[in-house]
Order: C-alpha cells, then structure tokens, then sequence
C-alpha cells in the first residue's frame, strides 16, 4: 500500500517510513539542536517489545528519520505526557515525560514510570536526571495514602502543562492527577536550574478545584496554560470529568486567573459554561483561545468528548465523538456560550453510535487559507479522520466556522490523517500539516506487529490551503491556420478557428469553443486527451481541457472530476434518466466548479428533489431505489434510517456514500460517459 500524500494541488508531500508502529505525536521540538523539529511519537501501547515512546528526528529533506528512546520499567503503557522545553537553565531543549500508567483491573492499581526530567547535551543527547524524582520525594510516604501524599512515584497523571507562571524565566508545570489515589493536582516550581519544588496547596488552594459541598470530589482530565485575560500572564484552564453521581453532575470547566505573580486568586476563578453535550460521562480534552468575534479579547474553544456511558441508557463506546464547545468573553470577566450560533449542527461528529475513539484529542488555530480569519484544526487519534471527522474548520467573516471538505487534506481518501498537527515548518507563512499514517507491510493487512510499520507524512504547503487567489480566467484565441494555443492556471476559454490546432488547457477547468453542433463534430478521448474534428474548425489535439462548447450543446468530459460528481448525483437523487436532463447538469456543474463541495450538492439535490425537511424514511427510499432498483426491505430501511435518526450520516453524507457504489456507477453508466461526455447547458 503507497502512502497517500494528500491533495498534491496544495502540499508537497514527504513520507518518512519508522521501524514500528505509533499512535500518536505526543510533542514537537528541536530535541537535538541540530536546528530542525523532531516529532516525540507514542508507540502502541499493547505491544511489550516496543518502548513507550519513540523520536522521529528532522532532517534538511523536511522528513524524519527514526530513532528510540526507552522509558525504564514497564513498556505497557496507557499514555505518557510529553513535553520538549527549556527547564535547566542552559540554553538547550529538555524532554519532560509523565507516564500515565495503566490500570491494573485485578489489582485495583495504576501502574507505571516514574516521571523523568531528559536533560538536553551539548552533543544533541537527553540525560535522564532525578530532577522530578527529587521533587516528589518528600511527598511519597508508605502505607495508605492520605493528607495529600501518594504510596509511590508512578504517579499516574491525567495531564501535565508548562508555562513561566511566576515571570522568572523558566518554565514551571502543573500536573494534573486530582481524584487520582495519589499527590492531587501540583505545581512543579522551576527553581531556575532544572530542579523543583512541589506547591500543593499554596498558589491554588485545594477547595479552589474540588467541589462546593463538603463530599464533592470534582475530577479534571485535562488543563493548559492560556492567557485568556491578555495581561501577559499564563492562565490555567482546567477541564472537567462530568458524570451522572451526585457529586459531579455540577461539574464545569474553570479559568484561574494567574495575578501576574504565579499565583491564582480564588476571587478570580471564571466558571465556564456547561456545555449541553451531556450523555452520562463526558469530558473536555482540549482548550484553545483566541479572539473569535473580533472585539480584542480572548475566547475559548474546548473539546469535549463522550467516555462510557453510566448514565443508565446502556454503555457507549468509550471516548466517543467529539463536541466543539465555543466561549466567548462578555466583557465583564464571564463567556458565553455560542457554540449553536458558531458551529451550528455536530451531529456528524458527536453521535454515539460513531466508531469507539473517534474523537478529537487537540485543537490548534491557524490562517490556513490567508483570507485574514482564524480556522480551527482539530487532530484526531486514531481511528483516522473521514467524513465524519472534520480536521480544518474554516473561520466565517461573521465569526461562526464552516468545515472543509477533506479533501483540502486529503486528495479525496477518507483514511488519512491520524494525529495530524498543523505547523508552519519551513518559514513561509504557510501551515504545513503533520500526521501519521498505518502501513500494512508486504501482507497487505494492518495486524499492529509482524511486518507493519507507520509513516510520518509531511504536507509542506505550496500556498494557503484551499484559499489561493485563482488566477483570472483568459480568453485565447487562434487564426485560420493550425496555431499551438497554451492555457494557464485559471478558467480559459480556448478558441482555435480554422486548422489543426493543439491546446493545452493546463490549470483551471477550461473549455474549448467549437462554431458547429455537436452532431457535425467527431470527440475521440485518447490517451493523451481529446481530439475533435469537424467543419471549418479543423481536427484539433487537447489536453487538459475540461469542456466542449458546440452551438446547441456542451459537452464536460471530466467525469473524474466534476462531471463525475454531478452524474453521481443526478443518478442517486433523480434517477438515470435525468443524466440526459442538461438543464439540471448545467445547474450541478455550476455549482460544483463555482466551489460548492460534494456533500453540500448532495444535500441540495435530496432538498430539491423531497423538499428541505424530508424524513429519514423518504430520504432512505429515494436513495435505495434508485441506485439498487428496488424499495429498501423494512430491515435495510430500519438499519439505514438508524444511521440518519442517530446522527451518524446526514441526508448528504448518506447520498455521497449511496453515488460512490458501483451500483450507481453502472446504472448511470459513468465509464461509458468518460468516452462520450456529460451534456448540459
């Protein structure tokens, strides 16, 4: 199996194979000072041969090259929290590694590494030190815990972050382990040279972040240093764990406000909206802030997802969905919630009956298009993101955010993409994206060992994702002799008169103008594109030429493109018939060259053909009969009406899956159209 390299209209694409599996980019930094970034890699967690983590190292190709760092002690672990940064005071990256551990079910124990400080060396090595052991020391008494002191050093944390919280130069963490059976939530105090002191309870209070009543016990699975006041200093944001037990079902999300000084008032803790994605057991993994609406203050985007299900209606798979929560600061040290105005419908990527883990696990802010608004990119773990996961959602001048198609990423395959990160890698203002890819090996099948092994993919950007001014249409001519006649980049229109012409239409979708009808002309496809004789206008050699203008009718003749996804369309909405209605092909084609994506046509075909509001019934019956032939049985229709009620597809999202048979393919004869054109007018 190659390695897709995505949409080679925007990205150049570099595939860099590694000896082994790995799920996820857990952090990205210089590790080596050789002045390119090294991607820090999360191996599989169930295979005992591999170490925990392993380092992709940069390279001047703009790929990677594999390398390994072993993490001591047990390498079954669940996850392990990465950070690359300056902590020692000499100039050099350090690595930080928390291991979450994993829980010993029969034991009733969360086992795992004690947290290790990896000291970056003068000749690009990492050092393990007992920096963060040492700190923890004095906290670690035998027997049971209680008072705030843990058994061990595997601590088993749910997250740690980095930030100067105090304003001294360095870079102090806070871990993130409340209602964990061991030391709660912390600050690690840099102390200027690598070394730490715990603060437990001194710069945010322990009732600041458990709950109101005497026995609620709040729980956070996530938290990250923003400034969300826009005074300089790193905020913490803590993310809730909510599920439906007495003590919990209040639990928010909260900001605490730093004071400039490293500390955080309990006077100026923010309590962030709830959101109303709420089934039983969910959390928020990720925050992200930026000014959304425009007014010079900073928002906040959280990620929510959906864990098992205990609310009583029966167990969801875990860590399923993902639900984009959007804050916006009122102005008096409050947000509002605006998720519905801005985001709109997420029933495509927040319903339970989607595959367990698909949910996003990061969300990032970049121009990716350079039109002046900020997007959000959301990076999924595994499985990898499709239809129904959306990694880019471009900002709307009206401040809400409109999911791409994909196939901005991706070229078109739905199974691209696994932890994808964006970055600008090479300096050009433009927003590369990394991610991961699955390679089966010699056998073909993905068996997580054996023979298996991924790919770091890099998608250097040409230019902004999907957002290039198009280069204007051009309108070329020839004479009455035989004329050679190049296109460009843009939409041309090509007219070569009398002769023998040859045509290169190049970029765009470009059309090629001919003075007779199209019965009085011959269209032959060759293998290096078209040839149309006729009439005074000669015989003439295209390539790249989209479309065919004759005086009574229009041919497309790109039915692996465009005129591909009309044809599709107009058979599963309408039926084959209406491939010879021209009057709604020239509509599709429009619309579909004028930008509209594949999914938004599909949905505008089913609202033209059942009216906006049909049901999951009418929409399920239109598209089983006229792409099999025959009414849906009632378990085909019960299975597929499912689907529709319970969020997993839409009206459009069912309608693409439906046009993309080869039922559809051979009832509307698409090879047969590839030789003859699609006509419209």
């Amino acid at each position: 199996m190659s390695v897709p390299l995505g949409n080679d209209e925007y990205f150049d694409g570099i595939a860099s194979n590694l000896a082994g599996p790995a799920l996820q980019i857990q952090a990205i930094g210089d590790l080596n000072g050789d002045g390119f970034l090294d991607l820090v890699l999360r191996a599989e967690p169930w295979s005992p041969s591999l170490s925990p983590l392993r380092i992709a190292l940069g390279n001047a190709s703009g790929g990677f090259t594999d390398a390994q760092l072993f993490i001591g002690g047990n390498p079954l672990v669940a996850a392990a929290y990465v950070l690359v940064g300056e902590f020692t005071g000499d100039g050099r990256n350090d690595l930080v590694v928390y291991d979450a551990g994993y829980y010993d079910w029969p034991n009733r124990i969360t086992r795992g590494n004690e947290p290790v400080l990896y000291a970056g060396t003068a000749d690009g090595k990492l050092v393990a030190t007992t920096a963060l052991t040492d700190a923890i020391a004095p906290w670690v008494t035998p027997g049971p815990i209680g008072g705030g002191k843990q058994r061990d050093l595997t601590m088993g944390v749910k997250d740690v972050v980095a930030a100067d919280i105090d304003g001294d130069g360095d870079l102090d963490m806070w871990v993130e382990s409340t209602g964990s059976a061991n030391l709660s939530g912390h600050f690690m105090i840099n102390q200027g040279n690598g070394t730490f002191v715990i603060d437990h309870d001194t710069k945010i209070t322990e009732d600041m972040y458990y709950g109101p009543g005497e026995h609620d016990v709040w729980r956070y699975g996530h938290a990250q240093f923003l400034d969300v006041n826009g005074d300089g200093a790193q905020d913490l944001v803590m993310l809730q764990i909510r599920d439906n037990d007495i003590h919990h079902v209040a639990q928010s999300s909260f900001v605490f406000v730093n004071d400039g000084d490293g500390n955080f008032p309990a006077a100026d803790v923010i309590r962030l909206p709830q959101t109303t994605f709420y089934y039983g057991y969910t959390s928020a993994d990720a925050a992200d802030a930026w000014d959304i609406n425009g007014d010079g203050r900073q928002d906040l985007v959280l990620l929510h997802t959906r864990n098992d299900d205990v609310s009583g209606s029966g167990v969801e798979p875990p860590w399923t969905g993902t639900f984009i929560q959007v804050l916006v600061q009122d102005g008096n040290g409050g947000f509002v919630d605006q998720t519905a105005t801005r985001i709109g419908s997420q029933a495509a990527w927040s319903a339970s009956t989607l595959p367990a883990h698909a949910s996003a696990s990061r969300i990032d802010h970049a121009d990716v298009n350079h039109d002046g608004i900020t997007d959000m990119i959301l990076g999924y773990g595994w499985p990898v993101p499709s239809t129904w996961a959306p990694v880019v959602f471009l900002g709307q001048s009206d401040g809400s955010f409109k999911p791409s198609d994909v196939a901005l990423l991706t070229g078109g395959n739905p199974y691209f993409g696994e932890a994808i990160r964006p970055f600008d890698l090479d300096g050009d203002a433009y927003t590369d994206f990394v991610h991961l890819d699955e390679q089966p090996g010699a056998n073909g099948i993905y068996e997580d060992g054996g023979d298996d092994f991924m790919a770091v993919v890099v998608q250097a950007a040409t230019g902004p994702l999907g957002g290039a001014v198009p280069e204007a249409a051009r309108t070329i001519e020839g004479t009455s002799v035989a004329d050679t006649l190049p296109g460009g980049a843009g939409n041309d229109t090509i007219t070569g008169f009398g002769g023998n012409d040859a045509a290169d239409g190049a970029g765009g979708i470009d059309t090629a103008v001919y003075a007779g009808t199209r019965n009085s002309h011959t269209v032959t496809v060759t293998a290096n594109g078209l040839t149309v004789a006729g009439g005074a206008d000669g015989t003439d050699s295209l390539q790249h030429v989209e479309r065919l203008a004759f005086v009574d009718i229009s041919l497309a003749m790109d039915l692996d493109g465009n005129a591909g996804l009309v044809a599709k369309i107009l058979g599963a909405v309408f039926g084959a018939s209406y491939l010879a209605n021209e009057g709604y092909a020239g509509i599709g084609l429009d619309l579909v060259d004028g930008g509209m994506g594949y999914q938004a046509l599909m949905q505008l075909a089913i609202d033209v053909r059942l009216g906006a509001s049909a049901s999951s019934t009418a929409v399920v019956t239109l598209l089983y009969t006229n792409v099999v032939g025959t009414a849906p049985p009632p378990a085909e229709l019960a299975y597929f009406r499912g689907l529709l009620d319970g969020g997993t597809f839409t009206p459009g999202s069912l309608g693409v899956l439906a046009a993309d048979t080869s039922l559809n393919a051979a009832n509307i004869g698409l090879a047969g159209l590839a030789l003859t054109g699609l006509e419209y007018v």
